[in-house]
């Protein structure tokens, strides 16, 4: 049926849950990253379909210190593609490594290119999943 008074869903790492709520019975819904390792929270005015094909896009700048790293996840159907772009100062493009992880396994190392900027160079990758 339904659920009636308080609610608490706990989400484990790489975990994510599509939960339906009516605005007469719901008077708010809050997130907590307890972990602070980063949550997402997405509405939806309709339920959306596992097989609908849209388009969207995610802008992540990311300022990484030395010897340190940073990233982030996506979840993907089958068949989506990523396009990524990296830019750095080509004094120090030798020592930037990134890494594209495909599920547990695949991974792939990309190679820099030269960009329009005689300063820098950039990494840029398109791939299919």
């Amino acid at each position: 049926m339904g659920i009636s008074g308080d609610s608490r869903m706990v989400l484990g790492p790489s975990s994510s849950r599509l939960m339906q709520a009516s605005s007469v019975f719901v008077d708010r819904v809050e997130v907590r990253d307890e972990d602070k390792k980063g949550v997402l929270l997405h509405e939806f005015h309709e339920k959306p379909e596992l097989s609908f094909e849209t388009n969207w896009s995610v802008v992540d700048y990311m300022i990484v210190a030395s010897y340190s790293r940073k990233g982030f996840s996506l979840w993907l159907n089958k068949g989506s593609k990523i396009r990524m772009r990296w830019e750095a100062r080509a004094s120090i493009l030798n020592q930037l490594e990134v890494v594209m992880i495909k599920g547990e396994r695949k991974y792939e190392n990309l190679l820099p290119n030269q960009t329009s900027s005689p300063d820098a160079l950039s990494l840029e990758r398109t791939s299919e999943w």
